[in-house]
This record gives structure tokens, C-alpha cells and sequence, in this order.
């Protein structure tokens, strides 16, 4: 997956240590860990959902596609 931005590849990390310590991941918190705001996760949250590599549904949270693990 060598085609994925420095800062793809942080948003996808984040989602991880979120999901794993919490069981499910949400913008804020995801915004948090990486000091964006939300509105800037939320576009990039759409770019990798339409990459397939998460599934992210307004107000239900962010979870990684077995794709977006990888």
C-alpha cells in the first residue's frame, strides 16, 4: 500500500490505537490524537472510506475495513 500519504497512514494508525482501547473509534477522537480539527478528519475520513480501507458512517463512528488493518 505504498501509494498512501505519510498522513493517510496516520489517520489509519489512529483509528487502530482508538479502536483497540476503546472498542470503537470516533471523530473527536481521532481529531484529538492527531491535532486536527474535525471538520479536516471528517474529509479525510471520506477519502479512505471511499479508498475502502474504513467504513465511516456520520455519528456511528469509524471502523477499519480488513483492508485498512493490512
Amino acid at each position: 500500500m505504498g501509494t498512501l500519504s505519510r498522513k493517510a497512514e496516520d489517520y489509519l494508525e489512529a483509528i487502530y490505537v482508538i479502536s483497540k482501547e476503546k472498542g470503537f473509534a470516533r471523530v473527536k477522537d481521532i481529531a484529538d490524537m492527531i491535532r486536527v480539527k474535525p471538520p479536516s478528519a471528517i474529509e479525510m475520513l471520506q477519502k479512505l472510506d471511499a479508498m475502502g480501507l474504513l467504513i465511516y458512517k456520520k455519528y456511528d463512528g469509524v471502523r477499519l475495513t480488513e483492508k485498512g488493518e493490512n
